[in-house]
């Protein structure tokens, strides 16, 4: 590493959807918009679930817990579009790269194994319906969905840490607006 310039940090310039400025300010608007109405439903339903004592059943502790992925899934990527829809230089660091792509893969993969877990409940509620109380007890809904963070976390671990373990040379730009795997991928030697 001798010789090395250090004082130089790493980063990935993101091209986004498209580098028309009128296009970039149309999307910024219709992508806030989206993004203020994901966030205030998901923590609408959250709150609601949270309150009621009448939903405080497995399928909507599962639920909840869904809104609540689904509230930070999107919160790891459409900040950093929302900001390069009106910048210049449209560049993200190689360290909030990784940290980008480690939470969406982990919230991603999470919501897709709780899905799963909502998929046993309906099973069990539906085949067994005299047994449901015992077969989704609030220790086992616990368990799926602690289960469901854990693997969703694990996953996006081992993904994450494969792609940046690789040697990345030449241009560093990303053909996507946020930093995914393939994209990242295909910059590696």
């Amino acid at each position: 590493m001798e010789g090395a310039n250090l004082s130089q940090e790493m980063e990935f310039e993101l091209l986004g959807l498209t580098s028309d400025p009128q296009l970039q300010t149309l999307l910024f608007v219709v992508f806030l918009g989206m993004y203020i109405v994901t966030l205030l439903g998901n923590l609408v339903m959250f709150l609601l679930i949270h309150v009621s004592a009448t939903l405080n059943t497995p399928m909507y502790s599962l639920l909840k817990s869904l809104f609540f992925l689904d509230f930070w899934c999107s919160s790891t990527v459409v900040p950093q579009t929302l900001v390069n829809f009106l910048a210049k230089r449209k560049v993200i660091s190689y360290l909030g790269c990784m940290a980008q792509m480690f939470f969406y893969a982990g919230f991603a993969t999470s919501e897709c194994y709780l899905i799963a877990a909502m998929a046993y409940d309906r099973y069990a509620a539906i085949c067994n319906p005299l047994l449901y109380a015992i077969t989704m007890s609030p220790e086992v809904c616990v368990a799926l969905i602690v289960g469901s963070y854990g693997a969703g976390f694990l996953n996006s671990l081992i993904h994450t840490s494969c792609i940046f373990s690789l040697k990345f040379c030449g241009a560093h730009v990303v053909t996507h607006f946020f930093c995914d795997g393939p994209p990242i991928l295909s910059l590696s030697v």
